[in-house]
């Protein structure tokens, strides 16, 4: 009895697996990349650390998809993906970091996708950020007006310079 229900169980399992790979339907009998979203804009950031967003990638073709790499447009930007093969349905996470230390005003940078999708073999995202100038107030420096002149008075073991 306990090898029958085991079997059922198992049988079950089986069956609800397939019956969720029936409700994906295919956009189209080719592999096919999908992003949730095109562009991301970080609005105003601070230009100390480094700022991420992940994007969702899903292959809709009836396919699989091979992404064979991930370019970024800049050294400041980094694109790292979970997998790089999938299934038809299934999906992957793209987490993009964009690195503002050195960088002024509005950026805007792009990764681009590269698959075996024949419709669009790289697809482009277009991030973008503003970074804040920095907030530190200038040092206070004494003033010296020109007519002045500095004391020149050495001390105990300098010597003077000509």
């Amino acid at each position: 009895m306990s090898k029958r229900l085991g079997f059922l169980v198992v049988a079950g399992l089986i069956q609800a697996g397939c019956v969720g790979n029936q409700s994906f339907k295919p956009e189209s009998p080719d592999p096919t990349v999908w992003v949730d979203a095109d562009r991301h804009d970080w609005g105003e950031v601070p230009g100390t650390a480094p700022v991420e967003h992940v994007f969702q990638v899903k292959n809709v073709g009836g396919a699989d998809l091979n992404i064979a790499r991930v370019q970024t447009s800049c050294g400041c930007t980094a694109a790292v993906m979970d997998h790089q093969y999938l299934k038809p349905g299934e999906e992957t996470r793209l987490k993009i970091t964009f690195d503002p230390r050195g960088r002024h005003g509005t950026q805007t940078r792009t990764v681009w996708i590269h698959s075996n999708d024949p419709k669009t073999p790289q697809k482009q995202i277009v991030i973008q950020a503003t970074i804040k100038e920095d907030a530190a107030p200038a040092p206070d420096f004494p003033k010296v007006s020109a007519s002045e002149t500095p004391s020149a008075t050495p001390t105990a073991g300098s010597t003077p310079v000509p």
